[in-house]
């Protein structure tokens, strides 16, 4: 399914497309902070960057997408739903502030 349906069918509160900066983008959605629990596999480029360059994973978080290049906010009731249609993954929550994957805080 297309985004534009999407965006018709669900209350869809923003939308993100990661590149340069990585999961740091997320602000430029909200003020609130994003809980990614559990969020893509990397893919395998990112796990050879990161160990080709010895990067810690905060590093890697903050510059690189890991593999999520591309993030739907919308009401939890309706992340499930949605998730299906888009053939994505729910990763995680809105919080009141921050940006952690798997408790990792990215700054």
């Amino acid at each position: 399914m297309e985004i534009l349906d999407a965006a018709a069918k669900f209350d869809i509160h923003g939308l993100a497309h990661i590149t340069g900066s990585g999961l740091m983008k997320l602000h430029r959605i909200t003020k609130y902070g994003f809980d990614i629990s559990d969020p893509l596999e990397p893919q395998p480029v990112f796990r050879f960057l990161q160990e080709e360059g010895d990067v810690e994973d905060l590093e890697m978080y903050k510059t690189f997408n890991m593999g999520m290049g591309f993030v739907v906010v919308l009401p939890g009731k309706e992340a499930d739903q949605a998730a299906r249609m888009m053939g994505g993954k729910v990763v995680g929550e809105i919080v009141e502030e921050g940006i952690r994957v798997e408790g990792l805080e990215i700054k």
